[in-house]
């Protein structure tokens, strides 16, 4: 499952991280996004899972 992961000792925004991990990525993404996830590590726990509406 294709995911982006950032750490409390990074100060990028989350914006800024997908920003330059696209920027590395030379072909096209498609995709459909249709669920966020906050998630703590160590151990792993879902603070939050939020389904996101289909269009239509």
């Amino acid at each position: 499952m294709p995911h982006v992961t950032l750490s409390k000792e990074g100060q990028a925004s989350a914006a800024r991280t997908i920003e330059v991990a696209t920027a590395a990525w030379e072909e096209p993404i498609i995709g459909r996004l249709d669920r966020l996830e906050l998630v703590r590590f160590r151990p792993v726990e879902i603070l939050r899972s939020q389904a996101l509406r289909a269009p239509g």
